[in-house]
């Protein structure tokens, strides 16, 4: 548009091209384009730049692409300067795939799954976008940070919970758990503190191997196998 307009077209004109253009329009209404092409040509427009505007199929607007790279220095601020936050936000986010025990015994385990799976010249897309998950989960330990294992009492269904010098690991990085399941077992939680591992196995909705999952990573930290309360009758314990 600018270039047209600087060439002399007038400036109505010039907007109305470059929207058939960017758009890709020259290929599809080509009846339209041998229009432009001639109005072009009047204005003394150069072939070259007429055929090369034939050939274009998208642009973005300059609006567009200046946001764009405003968005890009906000996230390079907060990458460089903020950086906890910066992470917990991309694996809340953007991130689909975990491998939670991977990402939590640290930055040589990580590395060593990277390089097992990209010898595997048939990854699934589940494994691409572990791949994914764990390039930026090896960045985020070599800067000194750390993933801390699933907890009963701390872990959100989905969120990376800053905690010092690291992120705690959502209900959904383990394997089986789904954001249902890991939404109702926080709910529970929050409604009344788990008190055995027994406790939240019910309560909690976890099936068998969820349980052994959870059991096995550490998750129930200091939680009796069983409570030592009633939970019902003339002495159970009141909350």
């Amino acid at each position: 548009m600018v270039e047209l307009s600087n060439r002399g077209m007038k400036e109505a004109k010039a907007f109305e091209i470059m929207e058939f253009v960017r758009k890709g329009k020259p290929a599809s209404n080509p009846k339209k384009w041998t229009e432009y092409e001639n109005e072009m040509k009047a204005s003394k427009i150069p072939d070259w730049y007429i055929w090369s505007a034939s050939q274009i199929k998208y642009m973005f607007p300059k609006a567009h692409a200046a946001a764009y790279v405003i968005m890009a220095m906000r996230i390079a601020w907060f990458k460089v300067y903020s950086p906890l936050l910066f992470y917990s936000s991309f694996f809340s986010k953007r991130a689909v795939q975990f491998e939670h025990d991977t990402m939590v015994a640290g930055t040589n385990a990580i590395r060593n799954r990277i390089n097992a799976l990209r010898k595997d010249n048939n990854l699934s897309n589940k494994d691409q976008d572990v791949i994914v998950t764990l390039l930026v989960a090896l960045e985020m330990t070599k800067r000194g940070f750390k993933f801390l294992p699933v907890n009963i009492k701390k872990s959100q269904p989905v969120e990376f919970v800053m905690e010092k010098n690291g992120l705690r690991m959502p209900f959904v990085s383990i394997d089986g758990l789904g954001l249902q399941a890991a939404i109702n077992v926080v709910e529970n939680r929050e409604e009344k503190p788990y008190n055995s591992k027994e406790d939240a196995r019910v309560r909690g909705k976890l099936n068998k191997t969820v349980f052994e999952r959870l059991d096995l990573s550490g998750a129930f930290d200091d939680l009796a196998e069983v409570s030592s309360e009633l939970d019902h009758g003339l002495f159970a314990h009141k909350y």
